[in-house]
């Protein structure tokens, strides 16, 4: 166990001062007098970079939140849109049908009315949602221009 330990230094120590790991001298004293990196530099105005940072984070919270629901009123809005021009193809379909034909148009008239209901009940209900959060913005004093931010969703 010991000499597998001695043989790990070894290479180690070998491989440190090899030529490939080598630092020309000019770099070494570069990277010597070089200033820190700005991380390590400790801002000197800290509570106002803190501010700030607090700021955009808090801002990009509401854009997100505010772009989600608006992208899913948007596809609420695009399926309330496929279920109604669907009815209407149905409505001008069945009055050139007679027979068991129309019988079979007009249960697809009704399941699509009723898909058409639903869709526009979950439009209504994904609106309100947007409605609470554009009141909650308002509650908190957040300037309405960050929930205006393009969807992201």
């Amino acid at each position: 166990m010991y000499v597998r330990l001695l043989i790990n230094l070894a290479l180690i120590l070998a491989l440190s001062f090899s030529a490939a790991y080598a630092v020309p001298s000019n770099q070494r004293d570069a990277q010597l007098t070089a200033a820190p990196d700005a991380a390590q530099v400790a801002p000197v105005e800290g509570k106002e970079d803190t501010a700030k940072i607090r700021e955009l984070q808090e801002k990009e919270y509401w854009c997100k939140r505010s772009g989600y629901h608006r992208k899913r009123i948007e596809d609420a809005q695009s399926k309330v849109d496929k279920e109604a021009e669907l009815l209407s193809e149905l409505r001008d379909e069945v009055s050139m049908e007679t027979g068991k034909d129309k019988e079979f148009v007009e249960k697809k008239i009704n399941k699509t009315q009723d898909k058409l209901t639903s869709a526009q009940k979950m439009l209504r209900d994904r609106k309100s949602d947007l409605e609470h959060i554009e009141d909650e913005a308002q509650r908190k004093n957040i300037p309405s221009g960050w929930l205006q931010c393009p969807s992201v969703w």
